[in-house]
């Protein structure tokens, strides 16, 4: 019996707003509910399924049969594939215009998690993986309806042979700096060029570290720029957090500068001087007018 005026809500809108433990119960009871519905009638002999053990398990009601089945989970990848400062993104056709995320998929019968990776990377964007650099990251129970969501970092293979040739707007791949940007400084043509498979993606980009933390801070883009990511209930948020926290040892050199107060005025230019890992040093001119 309901209460009047409720309703069944989707658990990935409202769970963000939730404290984790309460979360964490939904998506358990969803994962439980889902997996009650899906076998309501015996594999083996078609009888119908009992609960048992307070719903832990089902059982069939032959007694020629009596098969007990248990809760399953589907594990799945979901990996940071990075080379150097930038790092693999894709989109599906379905997603709302400009959201973006990690590449994910199910594992296969017989495949390690190290082999799901390299086929799902390779099938959905066409880069090869280097299997030695992955590594485990995390876990998430992902209840739609019954996935386990196991995060991996790993590095892409190069091959100087398919250097991307990148849009300018992803050449330049901006950060935005209130109402200026700061051009990165690696050279991209050298990142491997993602070959998309249609049935799969409708896009994979590569997408510097200095955006994507702009992105996950909630910066203003330039304009006409639509670009998002999940929001920090999923792993994918974590994930991309984490990886930008690790490579910070090798940041643009304005990450060390404190925050400095600015009198108010209009300034023609500002310069900032990066180093990079080899020791080189480079100046970045941020033109605008830049407004403080």
């Amino acid at each position: 019996m309901w209460l009047e005026g409720t309703e069944f809500v989707d658990l990935r809108r409202y769970g963000p707003n939730m404290k984790a433990s309460e979360a964490g119960l939904l998506a358990y009871a969803r994962g439980m509910i889902e997996w009650h519905s899906q076998n309501r009638f015996c594999g083996h002999c078609g009888m119908r399924k009992v609960s048992k053990d307070g719903g832990h398990s089902l059982k069939c009601s032959s007694e020629s049969c009596n098969a007990v089945v248990y809760p399953r989970l589907d594990p799945a990848v979901i990996m940071v594939i990075a080379d150097g400062d930038y790092v693999l993104l894709g989109r599906q056709s379905k997603w709302e215009p400009g959201r973006y995320s990690l590449l994910a998929g199910f594992v296969e019968i017989g495949e390690t998690f190290e082999m799901a990776i390299a086929r799902e990377v390779q099938e959905e964007a066409g880069i090869i993986v280097d299997r030695s650099s992955i590594r485990y990251f995390a876990s998430q129970p992902w209840p739609f309806p019954s996935s386990l969501m196991v995060g991996f970092l790993a590095s892409a293979e190069k091959n100087e042979s398919s250097a991307s040739k990148i849009s300018p707007m992803r050449r330049e791949q901006v950060v935005p700096i209130d109402n200026s940007s700061l051009s990165t400084i690696r050279d991209i043509d050298s990142l491997p060029k993602p070959a998309v498979n249609d049935n799969e993606l409708e896009d994979a980009q590569w997408i510097h570290k200095d955006f994507l933390r702009a992105v996950l801070s909630g910066n203003s883009l330039p304009p006409g720029v639509k670009f998002h990511v999940p929001g920090k209930y999923a792993i994918a948020h974590y994930l991309m957090e984490k990886w930008i926290a690790e490579t910070r040892c090798n940041n643009w050199a304005g990450d060390e500068i404190e925050t400095v107060q600015i009198d108010e005025g209009v300034f023609k230019y500002v310069l900032i001087r990066i180093h990079d890992n080899n020791g080189s040093q480079k100046l970045v001119r941020l033109t605008s007018p830049i407004i403080y």
